[in-house]
């Protein structure tokens, strides 16, 4: 019997997937060089050589005869090597742009295709494992050129190293596109070893204002991907930075860039229900500039989208765009609240200060939100708050007594909090359920609730002192769970926001833990 249970708690503990299922995921990060004196990439490679099994070092493109133009990156090369990641060779034909003319001369050219194709496995030969080829904007006239180049090279590799493929992301064949006609992905999926969806630039720096990587461009083309490439072939290709387009020129953002940007010229970041996508608006010396950006939590989205259709991997472009929140992401890591990184429950916290715990509430099953929104700034009312506290504490649900609830929605919430002494109603014997909650209110059930010893401790809050509830702000303040408006600054009669109800009431919760 002992056997029995030992095994089937052995099945059960193999079975249990990490927080969101990606620790197993595989990551390939681009490795570019955009100046000289460059280290982004290498920096985040150090940091985070514990999420990244490949890296693709941009480092080389080609001239009409085939001869390879770049640097080996020895930094790159042997720090992956010596740290059990792939390192892999990048083999493009960006000049000013992906240029056509170059890559359609080569391709062309048997002698120059040849001599190519020598130079990239002399460039293996130096400790490489594979390599990558993001040869971009290829017109239809070069599909089937392109894919007797891939063929030729595929040969020449006599699988001694891997043959990755960088492709634009489409969802439908389209020979009359002059960017990605040239891309003929049944037969790429055919001969390389692993394919990269560059589902990402769906709007790109020179063009007009736009997602970077909605939510439903990139299903379409992964679904449209799927029907000609073996799945397993396939790595999602995933963005970390955005654009800022503006009369005045445009420029790359990231996350982090976009909430300086924030601190500098206000406004609010937002997100779009549609897309899956962060977007922010900002006027500079009177001009409007508009950016869209992927973060975390558009990254969430993907990778759920990925786990859904059985793609095992990703591709990043590029590594030293990322935050320390997007990686973890990738990783499917939890944050302090045990929440996964990335997960957004709600369209309209995205820069709210209590976001992890308005998350918190919302993954639990705590908070529910209206349409989709939380309203974080909004005064919540002592009905709402209650109903919130009695679900995070778990307290069975009981009818109140009081007179004013008995055909309220929130009664056996205010009667579960009644029962378990946790409030004690107006001195006239209600509640006054849809009344605002005030912040000494707030106060008092919290301490009863978490059962906060009071009359200890002090604080500097020059306010309370004459407050009702002085005692209990002072307990919750000695507990670390309130740190007020500033150091001096309570305002208990103030009346309650959602945002401040979801922190105390979450980190209330994580003391008791």
């Amino acid at each position: 019997m002992r056997e029995i249970l030992f095994i089937v708690l052995l099945l059960a503990l193999l079975l249990v997937s990490p927080a969101d299922g990606y620790s197993s995921l595989k990551v390939m990060g681009y490795a570019p060089v955009d100046y000289y004196g460059d280290n982004m990439a290498f920096e985040s490679l150090v940091k985070y050589k514990d999420y990244i099994s490949d890296v693709a070092v941009f480092a080389y493109t080609f001239d009409k005869s085939g001869n390879l133009h770049g640097y080996l990156n020895e930094d790159i090369l042997g720090y992956a090597k010596s740290h059990g990641i792939r390192p892999i060779i990048v083999i493009n034909n960006l000049t000013d742009n992906f240029d056509q003319v170059l890559a359609d001369s080569v391709l062309k050219n048997s002698y120059a295709r040849r001599n190519l194709i020598s130079n990239i496995l002399k460039v293996l030969s130096k400790g490489y494992a594979g390599v990558n080829i993001d040869i971009e904007n290829l017109s239809y006239a070069q599909r089937s050129i392109f894919n007797s180049f891939l063929t030729e090279l595929k040969s020449q590799l006599n699988g001694k190293y891997m043959l990755s493929v960088a492709i634009p992301a489409i969802t439908h064949d389209s020979p009359d596109n002059n960017w990605s006609g040239g891309f003929d992905y049944a037969k790429i999926g055919e001969i390389a070893d692993e394919v990269i969806l560059m589902t990402y630039d769906e709007h790109w720096f020179k063009g007009e204002p736009g997602p970077i990587a909605s939510y439903p461009w990139v299903e379409k083309a992964l679904n449209y991907a799927i029907s000609q490439i073996p799945k397993e072939k396939i790595l999602l290709g995933v963005a970390n930075y955005g654009y800022d387009w503006a009369s005045t020129g445009n420029k790359v953002v990231t996350a982090d860039s976009v909430k300086r940007l924030q601190t500098i010229y206000g406004g609010k970041i937002c997100w779009s229900d549609y897309y899956k996508e962060a977007y922010y608006q900002y006027y500079e010396d009177g001009v409007k500039h508009q950016v869209w950006f992927e973060n975390e939590y558009s990254l969430k989205y993907k990778l759920d989208l990925a786990r859904k259709l059985g793609i095992e991997g990703v591709a990043l472009w590029r590594l030293g765009f990322e935050s320390d929140a997007y990686m973890k992401t990738l990783k499917g890591m939890q944050n302090q609240y045990g929440v996964p990184y990335g997960y957004l429950g709600f369209s309209d916290i995205l820069d709210d200060w209590a976001i992890d715990e308005i998350n918190y509430l919302k993954y639990n099953g705590i908070v529910d939100g209206d349409g989709g929104r939380f309203y974080p700034n909004y005064r919540v009312t002592r009905a709402e708050f209650i109903k919130m506290l009695v679900k995070a504490l778990k307290i069975p649900l009981k009818e109140s007594t009081y007179p004013d609830t008995r055909n309220h929605w929130a009664d056996k919430y205010i009667g579960a909090a009644q029962d378990a002494k946790i409030i004690y109603g107006a001195g006239d014997g209600n509640f006054y359920p849809n009344s605002y909650l005030t912040r000494a209110q707030m106060a008092a059930i919290m301490t009863r609730a978490l059962k906060l010893p009071v009359g200890h401790g002090h604080s500097e809050f020059k306010d309370i002192e004459n407050s009702w509830a002085r005692d209990d702000i002072i307990a919750l303040y000695s507990a670390g769970l309130i740190n007020g408006y500033n150091k001096y600054k309570f305002a208990p009669d103030d009346e309650t926001l959602r945002n401040q109800a979801a922190a105390i009431i979450t980190k209330g919760i994580r003391l008791q833990k």
